[in-house]
């Protein structure tokens, strides 16, 4: 979730042992479909979901603890997660998107590919800039706006090639195009106000959902 959780005065509200249920089961999901899907041969797409994992782990579990009341500040953790998660989730969908170029030559995308890949490399640049202040946990430079331009416009990109396949040959993962759509229609918000109005960050939850959704198309492989 995009907010910056610090330790509560007293109690661990409904809502926070809602998020850190959430949190658990979805980082849980994402390692386990990621370990079984690696060893049921689809490497490439368990390798993805760990990646996932990994990088939300990081974000995610000084969260889970601020969450718990423990009466620790957790900002410097918590910033350094947002920026691992940004890394992998950018990592996660240039996987994708090989994934789909492989097993969609046809469609002729195949030479969109560098541009995917260094829209990848864009991003993990712009996020590993000290301007982003992550240590501190104050994410709301021009930073914020400028890194996630090159994901979103790489995250259309691998949406198109996956829409494509589903007007062409509808098969099992073709649908994955709408996970997609949906998972940054949760996160624009999130960038584009949530700096502001930290409540949209519980937007994060849908779009960790979208997510699964990606995870679990691959047991259709």
């Amino acid at each position: 979730m995009d907010s910056s959780a610090k330790p509560q005065a007293s109690g661990i509200k409904p809502r926070a042992v809602f998020e850190v249920a959430f949190d658990i089961c979805y980082l849980a999901c994402a390692i386990i479909s990621g370990i079984v899907l690696a060893v049921q041969g689809h490497v490439a797409y368990g390798v993805m979901a760990i990646i996932l994992f990994a990088g939300d782990f990081m974000h995610l579990a000084p969260r889970v603890l601020s969450q718990l009341n423990t009466g620790k500040d957790y900002s410097k953790p918590l910033g350094l997660g947002k920026m691992a998660a940004s890394i992998t989730m950018a990592i996660f969908y240039s996987i994708l998107w090989s994934i789909g170029a492989s097993r969609y030559p046809s469609l002729k995308l195949a030479a969109l590919g560098p541009l995917v890949h260094v829209l990848t490399a864009a991003r993990i640049a712009l996020c590993l800039l000290p301007q982003n202040n992550w240590a501190a946990n104050k994410d709301e430079g021009p930073l914020r706006i400028w890194r996630n331009i090159p994901f979103f416009i790489a995250g259309a990109l691998v949406a198109l090639l996956y829409a494509a396949s589903w007007i062409y040959s509808r098969d099992a993962i073709s649908h994955l195009f709408v996970p997609i759509l949906a998972s940054f229609a949760f996160y624009a918000p999130v960038v584009l106000f949530g700096a502001k109005n930290k409540k949209l960050g519980m937007l994060m939850i849908p779009k960790s959902l979208a997510y699964v959704w990606i995870i679990l198309t691959g047991f259709k492989l």
